[in-house]
């Protein structure tokens, strides 16, 4: 609904719903619309670094459930480069040596990646090569949570943790493989140390686990671990994961020829198909209603901000209809002054000329009584009477 430019982040998260519905090429289509959203960015923000790599990860996903390995470790490569040549991770790597940690979950990220390198590595059939990435990402994983053992509640420190966890059960499924299973045993227990608290790593877990007593024929072993992992999804809320399971106990039941029990697990998986159903419709509709109310509340907000153009059109109009009056008054004002002192000036003038014509009518006069004595006493007089008058142009006229 945003009149922005494109979101990288809602992109990315679009791709994520393709990619859970395994609608491989409409991910791509979105993870590299991201990609390229995040790289038109400033390349040193953090924003950017995380969505570069985000975006290619998940890219190097889908690669790989497609068999496409070779594409996979290039996209893998690249995000973990871009972590890698980050300026948090390089004052991670500075700090490793220090007192205190800095920039920890930059350095979770770069474990991840390797992690990501292991489990393309697991899937190609290349153990050790797996092996070896897994051990670059322990050595990380285990100084973060090592420098971060007094505060827990830190998310790097928490992060660590459940990656740790994640590397010793997919150790699990390296060995399960190579046929050492007394090392599995020994990588599972330390990854249900680590994972116990995260149900969703864990599922993943339990299902390595199985595999491992699987192949040591332990099959009564292998469904009480799944029938473990049951009650994890039951207790945290797990319904999809719980089909999973299921699904994978009813094949595993069909291979060693429980067949009535396979049937009743069946029965119980479309009984849990059908709550899940019912349970996504209800949020569907729970959802249609949400729309329906956000668009009229979107078209009060609209109706409303067009109230809110016209008044203010108005007030606009209003207050420049005002500014004119009040420029035109103040002009007018100024004009009526201007003609007031006008008037002033004139009759200054007007009273200058008649007080001139007097005087000379009074020398006219004395001219005519005394030519010279009358003359010298008005001379006294003038001189006299000029001595008073401050203004040089009275004085003067």
């Amino acid at each position: 609904k945003s009149d922005n430019k494109p979101n990288a982040w809602i992109t990315l998260n679009i791709g994520n719903v393709y990619f859970k519905q395994a609608k491989w090429h409409d991910a791509k289509d979105q993870y590299y619309y991201a990609l390229d959203l995040f790289r038109r960015q400033k390349s040193t923000m953090t924003n950017s670094i995380i969505g570069r790599s985000v975006a290619l990860s998940n890219l190097g996903r889908i690669e790989m459930n497609l068999k496409h390995y070779d594409d996979a470790l290039v996209h893998f490569k690249e995000a973990l480069n871009v972590k890698r040549s980050s300026a948090q991770y390089k004052n991670f790597l500075r700090s490793m040596t220090a007192a205190t940690l800095s920039n920890g979950q930059a350095g979770v990220g770069v474990a991840y990646q390797h992690s990501l390198l292991g489990q393309l590595y697991v899937q190609w059939g290349l153990y050790d090569m797996a092996l070896e990435q897994f051990a670059v990402s322990d050595s990380i994983l285990e100084n973060v949570s090592d420098k971060s053992k007094n505060n827990k509640k830190q998310q790097h420190h928490i992060s660590a943790q459940r990656y740790l966890g994640g590397n010793f059960s997919d150790r699990v499924k390296i060995y399960t493989k190579l046929g050492e299973y007394d090392k599995a045993h020994a990588e599972s227990k330390f990854a249900y140390l680590l994972l116990k608290d995260h149900p969703f790593y864990l599922i993943e877990y339990f299902k390595n686990l199985t595999d491992l007593h699987l192949r040591q024929d332990s099959l009564y072993a292998a469904l009480e671990i799944i029938d473990e992992g049951l009650v994890v999804c039951d207790i945290n809320g797990m319904p999809v994961q719980e089909i999973d399971l299921l699904n994978y106990k009813v094949s595993i039941l069909a291979k060693n020829n429980l067949d009535r029990s396979a049937l009743d697990i069946s029965s119980k998986i479309i009984e849990k198909k059908q709550e899940l159903s019912d349970t996504r419709m209800d949020m569907l509709l729970e959802s249609l209603n949400f729309k329906a109310s956000f668009h009229e509340n979107r078209l009060k907000l609209q109706n409303s901000k067009k109230r809110q153009t016209a008044l203010s059109i108005s007030v606009g109009f209003a207050m420049i209809t005002l500014g004119f009056l009040v420029i035109n008054y103040r002009n007018r004002k100024k004009a009526l002054d201007q003609k007031a002192k006008l008037i002033d000036q004139e009759k200054i003038i007007t009273q200058n000329s008649l007080k001139n014509k007097e005087s000379e009518l009074i020398k006219m006069s004395a001219y005519i009584v005394s030519k010279n004595d009358l003359l010298q006493s008005i001379e006294k007089d003038l001189e006299y009477h000029t001595s008073l008058i401050e203004n040089k142009s009275d004085r003067k006229i």
